[in-house]
C-alpha cells in the first residue's frame, strides 16, 4: 500500500519519496 499526499511545494509525495 502506497500512501500519497501533497507537500507544501504542491508536489506529490508517495511512500516518502517526492515526485516532482
Amino acid at each position: 500500500i502506497q500512501r500519497s499526499s501533497i507537500n507544501s511545494n504542491g508536489s506529490s509525495e508517495t511512500d516518502g519519496v517526492q515526485v516532482f
